[in-house]
């Protein structure tokens, strides 16, 4: 992929990913990835109305 617009500063593939690792190192974020089960979790929280949590369904 070619980087578009001014050419101040070239970047290569590795070299963004490995800041964008060290970014979110540095900020502790966890990566996760959205499943079915996060959605069902949701629609049924909405459903019960979040009066009587149930518990997960894909822990």
């Amino acid at each position: 992929m070619e980087q578009v617009g001014y050419l101040n500063f070239v970047f290569e593939g590795k070299t963004i990913q490995r800041m964008e690792l060290l970014v979110l190192t540095t900020l502790k974020w966890r990566m996760l990835p959205y499943t079915p089960c996060r959605f069902i979790d949701y629609f049924v929280r909405k459903m019960n109305d979040r009066s009587n949590p149930i518990g997960t369904f894909c822990d």
